[in-house]
């Protein structure tokens, strides 16, 4: 699978992409208006994109670069899901959303690695997980799994 950041485009395949993104825009941000997607990402390339990607369609973000500043961050951690980046400078992805379940922060998860973590994987779903995205990830794939999560998220809160 292909990343689609709208930073790395040029020409008339840049125009294509904000031309879709447009169209998706005006859906995600009816279905979702309150919405926020925080982002947990080390590499400062990739954070930058999925924001990119994500504001583009709408959707509000947050982002955080390590495990430690979105754990101290769980008390704001409400409407919206969790992309969380499973390989990290001070602990997993897994053990980020360990803690937060432990601060009962219950917001629906989404995982994204570079890795292969089959063995791993396994307890995603036990986490509240409600996929494993293996990088690079479509824009498309990427903005299903996030609408999923926070239609997911309204269902817990209604």
């Amino acid at each position: 699978m292909t990343v689609y950041f709208p930073t790395v485009r040029t020409g008339k395949m840049k125009q294509k992409v904000l031309l879709r993104l447009a169209a998706r825009r005006k859906s995600m941000a009816e279905i979702h208006p309150k919405s926020t997607v925080f982002v947990l990402e080390d590499d400062p390339g990739v954070r930058d994109s999925l924001t990119a990607l994500l504001e583009a369609v709408g959707i509000r973000t947050r982002t955080f670069v390590c495990g430690t500043d979105i754990v101290r961050s769980a008390p704001i951690l409400v409407d919206g899901c969790l992309l969380l980046d499973i390989c990290l400078p001070d602990f997993d992805g897994f053990e980020v959303l360990r803690r937060l379940r432990d601060a009962n922060v219950q917001l629906p998860a989404i995982f994204m690695t570079g890795q292969e973590f089959q063995a791993q994987s396994a307890q995603a779903p036990r986490l509240g997980a409600v996929a494993v995205l293996r990088k690079p990830i479509s824009d498309t794939l990427l903005l299903s799994a996030i609408s999923t999560a926070l239609v997911s998220a309204k269902a817990q809160t209604a």
